[in-house]
């Protein structure tokens, strides 16, 4: 029993951690630009932070988003980044900081292990017709999706209008 445990620890030591891959594109850029990151075009593998005042756009043409993790921003809001989703995309555990931003701008599906929306940040998703003619935003969260006080999350065109549908009336609040 001690050699398996010391084996397991040993395996788990083992495990490389993520690649940090920063973005250096300047104020806007295709996410699938290599020269827009200190390591390239990110990966699975990758720990990605987007720390300046940039919209980066995966765009709907781009091959799928996969990182291992995605910061938005610094803890104290120093920078506004944007990131702009028109194709599927996994983000392993997703932090945005204050004045950040996530842009749904699709119908298939993101992803992410964990969503931690930190004050002053948002997720918008913007209203796009599906090919049955409806429109879905499919944001996915498989762990914790923690939106602090302050953050927003808003789905633009879709659902019901403010203070009409199901559950009209509670606490909670619509934006559109």
């Amino acid at each position: 029993m001690g050699v398996l445990r010391l084996a397991a620890v040993l395996l788990a030591l083992a495990a490389p951690a993520a690649a940090q891959n920063t973005w250096v594109g300047g104020a806007s850029g295709d996410w699938h630009q290599g020269a827009n990151w200190s390591a390239g075009v990110p990966g699975p593998a990758d720990a990605v932070l987007i720390d300046a005042d940039a919209l980066v756009v995966a765009y709907a043409t781009n091959p799928a988003v996969s990182v291992a993790s995605l910061v938005l921003g610094d803890a104290v809001g120093t920078f506004a980044p944007a990131l702009r989703l028109s194709t599927t995309a996994s983000l392993g555990v997703a932090r945005l900081h204050p004045r950040a931003a996530l842009q749904l701008d699709t119908t298939v599906q993101i992803a992410a292990a964990d969503l931690f929306l930190e004050a002053g940040s948002s997720v918008t998703a913007y209203s796009l017709p599906s090919v049955d003619g409806g429109g879905a935003v499919r944001l996915a969260v498989a762990g914790t999706l923690d939106a602090a006080a302050g953050s927003t999350i808003t789905a633009r065109g879709r659902g019901y209008a403010a203070g009409a549908g199901p559950g009209a009336g509670g606490a909670g609040s619509v934006t559109e």
